[in-house]
Parts: structure tokens; C-alpha cells; sequence
């Protein structure tokens, strides 16, 4: 594939990342890995220090990001051709207050200045897992932090999500961060940037809580109530259940990426999540029947069933429904609730 090729398909890739993504030069790695916009945005937003070393700036948007908020930014990237797009993206995004440095950053640190106003940060590269099984970042946060600790306490490591950060040895706060309900981002913060032990932020809504973790201790429900709530999914990683989640709930039910709570208050500030009015109980098999009678036009499975299954069963009841509604449908006990989704109404406090 010629690099003509890759930048061309790498700029569809990012489509919905960047405002400029039609003028923005990448390779595909960049382009599956770079940090959206919207995240690098609020990420750059948490930082105190006017001074922001970015080890290993890939292709330079979170530096770009870095330097709408910060008075200098600098930017190491030893891949040539990334480093070279680095330069042409802050042209495109006209930022004059970043300069990108190419070469290997352990020879190149000593000639920075470094000190107590600047944060480093570094968004390493995921290496495949090896035949132990662990992820391989590079460069490791372990080794940049043991380098330059005794010159900043400040570090921002951006990690795989599904990462233990235990693992890494490093005291901070760690920030589980989703996007329109998916978790995309787990960031180690340390420092005067460590607010918290752990935190959890929904993008774009805006919101964060942030505390120690803790275990919900919820009741679980006899009946379901009028209500469906699915907390985000940065609240489970976060452990900041407890924090967010009104205490009149209770369990309706988990499966291994979610829990579902019922209660019978709509809460108008919003939910951290999804939130669903039951429309009504069926069965398996009545279930076409009774979407029928609720108008349904989708119907959207929320409890695991296999992939094959999950189309084949709706498939076959979509092809026969005219209505207009999506219908979502939960398991409660040895029977099914079907409930609509409820849009967000307000603003929850950060």
C-alpha cells in the first residue's frame, strides 16, 4: 500500500475524530490509536502547568489539543514519517506554540527543560501481546517516569482501558473516560493533576465524578419498577458506582459488561447512562406479538445472547413490525421487559 493510499484511508478513518479530518495527515496506526479531539480537548483542559512535554506525539493531535491551553508545547516522535505529519497537522490547526523534535527521547530528554510547571506526557504505542500475554507499551511509562520523576512530579500516561494500572507502579489518579457510552480512554494522572484516587468522565456530556472506589451496595428488586437505568460503563471500571448512582435503586440484574437497576423515579437531571421507561413484561414467545402492540420499528436486545442469535431473533421480528418506536428489551427473572429510551433532559452536575 502506498502512503498516498494509507493517508487517504486513515482520513476516512477519522472522519468523526477532528473537525479538520479532511486536512489532517496521518497513517492508519495514527488513525485507529489518535486521541479524538473531544478527548484530547478535555484531557488538555485538566492540566495546571503552562509547559507540556508530549513523548512520543504520534502524529501531534493531542499536542494540538496540549496547545490551545498551554504556553509551550513540545513534542518528541522518533518515527520519521509520523514526525513529519506532526508538523504539517499544526499547520493545518495553525498553532505556533508547539515545536516537534525527531529522534529517540531518551536521547534527546537531557536538553529539554524540565521542571516542576511542565507536565510530561506520553500516549504509547500498544504492542501485541507477547507470549505472556501482556500488552507492550512503548515507550514505557515505567521508564519515563523512573527518568524524569526527580525533575516534575507531574505525569500523564495515557494507557489501554482494559489495563490494571496497579501494574505500572505508579501513584496517581486514574480516569476512566467513555464516549457516548463506550470506554475509550484509562489516564494515570500524577501530581498537582491527581484530583482523586479514581475518576469517571462521560464525553461529550461533560460530566465527571471523581473519589475512591467503593462497592454498591444496592438491594435487589423483588419487581421491577418503572424504570430501567444502565449506569456508564466508567462508573463500573472507576468503582464510582456508589458515587453516582441514586441509593432509591435497585438491582435488576448484571452480565459480565453491565448493571442493570430499576427504581420508579425518573430522575430529570439525567442519569449517568441510559435510561429506559418500561413499556411492558413478555415472553420469548409473545415477544413479536407485544412490540407489535407498542409500535415498535427496532428491537435492541440489552442481555447477552450470542451474536448469531441476536440477529437471527431480531431480524425476524423486524421484518414483520411497521411502527415507529425502538423497543429495548431487558431480561427480569424467566421473563423479558420492553422499555423505551429516554433522552437526556438536563445537565448533571460535574
Amino acid at each position: 500500500m502506498s502512503l498516498y493510499t494509507e493517508i487517504a484511508k486513515a482520513r476516512i478513518n477519522i472522519e468523526k475524530k477532528f473537525r479538520t479530518w479532511n486536512r489532517l495527515w496521518m497513517d492508519l496506526y495514527s488513525s485507529s490509536f489518535s486521541t479524538p479531539e473531544v478527548v484530547g480537548d478535555y484531557r488538555a483542559g485538566r492540566l495546571r502547568q503552562q509547559n507540556i512535554l508530549d513523548v512520543g506525539s504520534g502524529s501531534g493531535m493531542q499536542a494540538i489539543s496540549f496547545s490551545k491551553v498551554a504556553d509551550r508545547v513540545t513534542g518528541i516522535e522518533v518515527n520519521s514519517e509520523r514526525f513529519e505529519m506532526s508538523i504539517m497537522n499544526s499547520e493545518v490547526s495553525r498553532r505556533n506554540n508547539i515545536k516537534f523534535v525527531r529522534g529517540d527521547y531518551s536521547q534527546i530528554i537531557d536538553n529539554i527543560g524540565i521542571d516542576n510547571d511542565t507536565t510530561v506526557f506520553s500516549d504509547p504505542l500498544r504492542i501485541k501481546p507477547g507470549p505472556d500475554g501482556k500488552r507492550n507499551l512503548i515507550p514505557s511509562p515505567g521508564i519515563i517516569y523512573n527518568a524524569l520523576k526527580h525533575r516534575t512530579s507531574n505525569f500523564v500516561f495515557d494507557l489501554p482501558p482494559l489495563m490494571k494500572p496497579d501494574q505500572l507502579g505508579i501513584e496517581g489518579e486514574k480516569e476512566y473516560l467513555s464516549f457516548d457510552g463506550r470506554l475509550q480512554r484509562l489516564t494515570l494522572y500524577t501530581g498537582e493533576n491527581a484530583e482523586s484516587e479514581t475518576s469517571a468522565v462521560m464525553l461529550p456530556q461533560g460530566w465527571r465524578f471523581k473519589g475512591k472506589p467503593d462497592t454498591l451496595d444496592l438491594k435487589t428488586a423483588s419487581n421491577p419498577g418503572s424504570y430501567i437505568y444502565v449506569p456508564d460503563v466508567s462508573l463500573l471500571y472507576s468503582g464510582l458506582l456508589k458515587t453516582a448512582v441514586p441509593d432509591d435503586l435497585m438491582i435488576l440484574g448484571r452480565d459480565n459488561r453491565r448493571v442493570f437497576l430499576t427504581g420508579n423515579s425518573e430522575y430529570a437531571s439525567g442519569f449517568p447512562g441510559e435510561s429506559y421507561s418500561v413499556l411492558g413484561k413478555s415472553t420469548f414467545s409473545d415477544l413479536e406479538k407485544d412490540v407489535k402492540k407498542y409500535t415498535g420499528r427496532r428491537i435492541f436486545f440489552r442481555f447477552e445472547i450470542e451474536t448469531d442469535s441476536y440477529y437471527e431473533l431480531k431480524n425476524s421480528i423486524e421484518k414483520t413490525l411497521h411502527g415507529e418506536k425502538d423497543i429495548y428489551v431487558f431480561r427480569s427473572g424467566d421473563g423479558l421487559l420492553m422499555a423505551e429510551k429516554i433522552r437526556i433532559k438536563g445537565n448533571m452536575p460535574s
